[in-house]
């Protein structure tokens, strides 16, 4: 069935967009938009078929607007791709077409998308409510968000976070607690994971692969809205440094605890695009308060690093978001050397990141040459847990 539908919409969106914008669809999803147009054939496609279009259409969508266009050139390719009602759709689907593409686009005419809150407070799940980030999203998210923080253990960590929603103990591990722990929630926003890029596989297996899934299939299976998962730099980590990784390029790991990311991301689009949960995976770089900061520790983390603040306020985006099926975003602030490209959060979430840390720390606008240095004498070889089986 779907083949009868192929081809069509493709050539739409090209001879519509790409020609003001002389974008390119590097993601490859734009076929699966071809269902929903053949021409001028009155056929309509399965309901099925439509709601895989519709995915593939908000996961695609950033390719037609170039990350080069200047800001006037980006907001009319972006609004004419929005607005576009293509007359060469089924009447039946035109109307359909017109309101998902608007929905999914209109982010820049506006500034962000869909801010507007439902009549209650959204219920967010966290889990590794006692990290780092999680503990900083709790205490600057309460005010706007019913909490549920799951914990391993009832512990002096755990007491700290009392005033700042449901403390609850949960393992990765159980399938059936974390069912329950999700019951009633509309977003869970995953953070629990071994965190070391050094860890071995014996150490990743439980909570960042089997971890994982458990609680995607939790989310799914009590009904929850959304799942933000705390991906990584390090699924991107094996491209040279002179790079600027952009959402559209293959994951490319550095060490086993990258690959273990990048699987979160595969499981959460097969969620999305199979199973009907909304996924968006968030490749956090170096995440680090101010205050551990420090002169030349700080090199490398010169164009990877990520703010509470930003991060907040990107995980806030996130949940807030409508009509985004699937997505991936790089967690980074707004420095003046990035590692990755930022523009699909800026364009489809309204991220707006304030910080920058080459001028939080202006000594690092000296220290460009030792990071270079730094990853030289790397020689590419990053240190992975595989090191031990090798």
């Amino acid at each position: 069935m779907i083949s009868r539908w192929k081809g069509t919409a493709c050539t739409i969106i090209q001879t519509t967009t790409m020609i003001r914008t002389g974008a390119s669809c590097p993601c490859g999803a734009l076929p699966a938009w071809s269902i929903l147009s053949s021409s001028k054939r009155s056929v309509q496609p399965p309901a099925a078929a439509m709601a895989r279009a519709m995915a593939a259409a908000v996961a695609c969508r950033t390719s037609l607007v170039p990350s080069n266009a200047q800001p006037d050139e980006r907001e009319t390719g972006t609004r004419l791709a929005g607005t576009m009602r293509c007359n060469m759709l089924p009447s039946s689907l035109s109307d359909r077409w017109e309101d998902a593409m608007t929905h999914s686009f209109s982010a820049t005419d506006t500034g962000a998308l869909a801010k507007t809150r439902p009549a209650e407070r959204r219920r967010v799940l966290v889990t590794g409510a006692a990290g780092n980030i999680g503990s900083y999203f709790a205490e600057h998210a309460h005010a706007a968000y019913d909490l549920r923080l799951m914990v391993q253990a009832e512990d002096e960590q755990a007491a700290q976070l009392q005033s700042f929603g449901e403390v609850v103990t949960g393992d990765l591990g159980d399938l059936e607690r974390l069912k329950e722990l999700c019951a009633g929630i509309d977003t869970v926003v995953h953070l629990a994971a071994d965190p070391d890029p050094s860890a071995t596989w014996s150490s990743l297996l439980s909570a960042n692969i089997t971890g994982t899934y458990h609680m995607l299939v939790a989310a799914k299976a009590a009904g929850c809205r959304r799942v933000i998962y705390a991906s990584s730099i390090h699924a991107v980590s094996g491209y040279p440094t002179d790079v600027q990784v952009k959402t559209s390029e293959p994951v490319n790991p550095g060490d086993l605890y990258g690959v273990t990311k990048c699987f979160g991301e595969a499981l959460g689009r097969y969620m999305a695009e199979q199973e009907g949960l909304s996924v968006i995976a968030l490749r956090i770089g170096a995440f680090q308060p101010h205050a551990q900061v420090r002169d030349e520790s700080a090199a490398n983390l010169l164009d990877a690093w990520v703010s509470r603040r930003d991060l907040q306020q990107l995980i806030e985006r996130c949940i807030e978001v409508e009509n985004l099926q699937f997505a991936i975003f790089h967690g980074l602030s707004n420095n003046r050397f990035k590692r990755l490209d930022i523009s699909d959060a800026r364009v489809l979430v309204g991220y707006d990141p304030q910080d920058d840390l080459t001028e939080e720390q202006p000594r690092l606008k000296e220290m460009t040459e030792l990071l270079e240095r730094s990853r030289h004498a790397l020689d590419g070889d990053q240190q992975s847990g595989i090191r031990e089986e090798l």
